[in-house]
């Protein structure tokens, strides 16, 4: 499943993503958002749904392609 995460990023390089990390942690990436401003105003709605399912949120960030397909593609422990 990380791979195809991986695969489906690929074909948005250059573009914004919003990366919340929770408790577990777990990694979320939202997106993509041609602007950090456009990921920014949707920020506080991932937020909310997250903490509603009960997690604490524990980082967030904007993050391009590069960041991210190294976050996904990392082994596990090696994320955080």
């Amino acid at each position: 499943m990380e791979q195809h995460a991986v695969g489906a990023l690929c074909m948005e390089e250059g573009r914004w993503w919003l990366e919340i990390i929770t408790n577990e942690p777990y990694l979320y990436l939202f997106g993509p958002f041609d602007t950090t401003d456009e990921a920014d105003n949707k920020s506080d709605e991932y937020f909310q749904d997250l903490e509603a399912e009960g997690w604490k949120i524990v980082s967030s960030k904007m993050t391009q392609l590069g960041d991210a397909r190294k976050r996904l593609s990392a082994p596990a422990h090696l994320r955080q």
